[in-house]
């Protein structure tokens, strides 16, 4: 069961996107849509190639969790004001978590190499088909700083690029925490 009202859970989609927004001074090395790549591409770029061989490294030869690494990437982005898809949506992800939200997932859309947030979707519902996720459930996409319901994410994505809006999805959840987790960062 989802644990929010529709209207908490786009105030904190709202909230999380912002927050990341904020973070962003470079923005994402692969989104046209960044002014910094008209001007700063070369930098762009290394920034987040610099993050992702930090966050690499140090946890090289290491086992942990997908929660904690997630976090630590969100981390680095906050540090260092870039990141693509996934770097975004794991600083969205790590501001709801420090902010109590739940349920809140990072997803992935596997045939077109995309990551975001989805807040507040049941457990109960398909991933693969957003159309008959509950009522309240929220899609949170910082890279294309966006949130919407989750239902109204697959209706206006219908017509996208890369299949991104065709009536069956292939989603997966990358990682998933539930809305009485006592997690805490």
């Amino acid at each position: 069961m989802s644990s929010m009202t529709k209207k908490r859970a786009l105030l904190m989609g709202n909230g999380a996107n912002s927050y990341v927004q904020s973070k962003m001074k470079l923005g994402a090395a692969n989104n046209y849509l960044n002014p910094n790549m008209w001007f700063n591409e070369v930098e762009t770029k290394s920034c987040v190639l610099q993050a992702r061989a930090e966050i690499s490294s140090m946890y090289k030869g290491k086992t942990v969790s997908i929660i904690e690494y997630t976090l630590k990437k969100a981390a680095i982005l906050e540090n260092t004001g870039c990141g693509n898809c996934h770097e975004q949506a794991s600083l969205a992800f790590a501001w709801l978590i420090k902010n109590r939200v739940g349920p809140i997932e990072i997803m992935n859309f596997s045939n077109a190499d995309h990551v975001f947030c989805v807040l507040n979707r049941s457990i109960l519902t398909k991933v693969e088909n957003p159309d008959q996720w509950n009522e309240d459930s929220v899609y949170c996409d910082p890279w294309r700083n966006t949130v919407t319901l989750g239902r109204d994410m697959a209706r206006s994505n219908r017509n996208s690029a890369l299949g991104f809006g065709s009536k069956k999805y292939h989603f997966s959840v990358m990682v998933r925490v539930e809305a009485n987790s006592k997690r805490t960062i």
